[in-house]
């Protein structure tokens, strides 16, 4: 079926056959162009017959090379005009023009009508019989279905090995673009996945257009068969199917479009198998598909196998579910509403895609889930833009599932006052990065009052800070201050009387450095002023 819209041309099944460009490269037939297009190579023959008659339309299907000596053909003016259009009409490929023993030479009227009419003219040698050439041809068109059988038999091993992956539409498409050499898209509601890169690309914009057109064909199409056009004045084939399935995975709207030059019929067999695979694939009620990987998740996180041996087994299963072989520590993703709504079943559909991953549930009103690797910068941004805050573990084995999110909850508290993304690694190099400004603010201003309550506060400040994080080095304090040893000794005592704290105490030290950093670099402005 072939459709016409807007910006498209309706197209008809490339015939399956030889490319005229074998038979012109088998240097024993020595045939020789004389009339015809620029790239006479890339014209497909179907079939090769030897009529003689000044009629032969009537035998004759389409796309095939005609054989003649000339035995049947008149001389009269215009006769040939007459034959040629005929053989236009009936749709053959080519024309050969066995030379003797009719005629010593190919006649100039007749290269000068197939040259206006744009068909092909070949002259045959007089030692070349016929038969050799039906023999080539022969020969050529076996070789071209073996080929093809090979193409589709390694083809739907590819597909069927794709569809069983963790993610099925991607690793589908990327397999038919690599061995069908063509550009593949696949329009899932707002969605769009590509693969596969064309010698002559498509500009961006045209490709866009393309897929849209074809969605919307498609959707005016009750029976939702293919769909083969081309984009206008352009070289390159397109062919569409829409992938529908009530109450599935799929999207309402889903077409799948190859694009390629000079689309086969091995390229269709392959395609109309990918789109059947991938109907099949997303064709399991979401519901289903989203319980067992909550189950899933669930095993991974509560209760995963005490033994080393399961522990390894579980590892594989995850790396393997996650495309990523070999892998056997994983990362954590925790995210919340920024507005505070909780966490919806509805939602795991994007957050599966938008992560790359198909374990992911939602527990307590926040969204979990388990990645290979840690989500780029632009993932973590789309989830921003989409209202979520995302906190990311750190990598841990698949039997400490529950530390990680443990860790990635830890985040969340800094992340809602921060109001982006983290990712765990420099937001955890220090205590301060998972206690909030206001409970650190409190913190300082309760253990430093009555030092900052001093007239001289800034000077005690900045001495025993220098001096706390020179380890109590009175000449390292000194050189540090620029100031007189005995300064750093009279105003050392005088700050742990204020505070009335055991300065030679660690753990006192310890919280005065944390009271004092966050003072001094994180809210000394503040605290100042609040004291003052």
């Amino acid at each position: 079926m072939s459709h016409k819209s807007a910006g498209y041309v309706g197209e008809t099944a490339r015939p399956t056959g030889v490319a005229l460009g074998r038979l012109l490269a088998a240097d024993e037939l020595g045939l020789g162009v004389l009339a015809g297009p620029a790239d006479p190579g890339a014209i497909i023959l179907t079939h090769c017959a030897v009529i003689e008659l000044e009629h032969p339309e009537t035998y004759l299907t389409g796309h095939e090379l005609l054989l003649i000596t000339g035995l049947g053909l008149s001389a009269e003016p215009g006769r040939l005009d007459a034959y040629v259009d005929a053989l236009c009409a009936a749709g053959i490929s080519a024309l050969g023009f066995g030379v003797e023993p009719v005629y010593p030479e190919v006649p100039e009227a007749l290269i000068a009508a197939c040259e206006r009419a744009g068909l092909v003219l070949l002259r045959v040698p007089r030692e070349v019989p016929f038969v050799q050439i039906t023999a080539q041809f022969a020969r050529e068109l076996e070789s071209v279905r073996v080929r093809g059988l090979q193409f589709v038999s390694t083809l739907a091993r590819r597909l069927t090995r794709a569809v069983l992956q963790p993610h099925p539409d991607r690793a589908l498409i990327e397999a038919l673009a690599e061995q069908s050499g063509a550009r593949v898209l696949l329009r899932s509601g707002s969605d769009t996945s590509t693969a596969g890169v064309l010698a002559r690309a498509l500009p961006p914009a045209e490709e866009e257009a393309l897929l849209s057109g074809a969605v919307a064909e498609l959707a005016r199409s009750e029976r939702g068969e293919d769909l083969f056009t081309a984009p206008a004045g352009g070289a390159l084939e397109a062919v569409a199917r829409r992938i529908d399935r009530d109450g599935g995975r799929a999207s309402r709207g889903t077409v799948l479009l190859l694009i390629k030059e000079h689309i086969g019929s091995d390229d269709r067999t392959g395609f109309a198998l990918a789109a059947d695979l991938l109907q099949a694939a997303l064709g399991l009620p979401r519901s289903q598909t989203i319980a067992l990987d909550q189950l899933m998740m669930l095993l991974l996180v509560d209760g995963p196998p005490a033994d080393r041996a399961g522990i390894e087994r579980w590892g594989r299963l995850v790396a393997t579910s996650l495309g990523r072989a070999g892998t056997r520590a994983v990362h954590t993703v925790v995210a919340v509403s920024a507005a505070g709504e909780p966490a919806q079943a509805t939602d795991l559909i994007w957050w599966r895609r938008a992560l790359d991953t198909p374990f992911v549930d939602h527990r307590a009103g926040a969204l979990r889930a388990l990645v290979a690797a840690v989500p780029g910068e632009h993932v973590l941004a789309d989830l921003h833009a989409r209202g979520w805050l995302a906190c990311v573990s750190t990598a841990y084995p698949v039997d400490e599932l529950a530390t990680a999110i443990r860790e990635a909850e830890l985040l969340l508290p800094r992340a809602r006052e921060a109001g982006r993304p983290l990712v765990a690694g420099s937001e955890l190099e220090t205590l301060g990065a998972l206690i909030p400004a206001p409970l650190s603010d409190l913190f300082a201003r309760t253990v430093l009052e009555a030092l900052l309550a001093d007239p001289a506060a800034t000077e005690l400040v900045d001495t025993l800070y220098t001096w706390l994080l020179h380890n109590g080095s009175w000449d390292a304090t000194a050189r540090a201050l620029g100031v007189h040893r005995n300064t750093v000794r009279r105003l050392v005592p005088r700050a742990g009387a204020l505070l009335d704290r055991d300065l030679d105490d660690a753990h006192v030290r310890a919280d005065l450095i944390f009271a004092l950093r966050h003072h001094i670099r994180d809210g000394g402005a503040r605290a100042r002023t609040r004291g003052a």
